[in-house]
């Protein structure tokens, strides 16, 4: 056990150096900083009684990007890429709740996103968000994007 300790204070010794041997290129100072304005006084999107045939189609354009240098490893096949079964099953999911639907959302395909605070859940679809307790009620939205980022005051 203490031969572990030792090897594993010998290697974090290591990487403390890291940052000497390579300093930053450059460090700059943000330029738009402020106070957002209360989510709660944010306008909500209204949702869209039919989806309609002429929805706004968001284009992905990065699927199988070409490589920008050729001799960059790994050649070929990716050697991590999973190729067996995992051997045992998922765990159960522990709740459920529908989050932001097409007619929220306003386009496809639908890319979506989210992260789990202590209390809350933050769900985002192409251009909309949404706010969750961890019970799956609505506590917020949907609130476009473009408002959830707008300047501060």
């Amino acid at each position: 056990m203490k031969k572990i300790l030792f090897y594993v204070a010998l290697i974090a010794s290591f990487t403390g150096f890291a940052q000497e041997k390579f300093p930053p290129k450059k460090i700059i100072t943000g330029t738009n900083l402020g106070v957002s304005v209360p989510l709660r006084d944010l306008a909500q999107i209204v949702p869209l009684d039919s989806i309609p045939n002429n929805l706004r189609i968001i284009p992905n354009n990065m699927r199988n990007a070409p490589k920008s240098n050729q001799d960059a490893l790994p050649l070929g096949a990716d050697p991590m890429i999973q190729k067996n079964a995992p051997n045992r099953d998922a765990q159960d999911i522990l709740i459920s709740f529908d989050g932001i639907n097409v007619s929220e959302g306003q386009a496809i395909p639908p890319d979506p996103t989210g992260a789990a605070g202590p209390n809350h859940y933050v769900h985002a679809v192409n251009s909309a968000i949404k706010v969750f307790n961890k019970n799956g009620v609505l506590l917020l939205g949907p609130l476009s994007l473009a408002q959830f980022f707008q300047n501060g005051v």
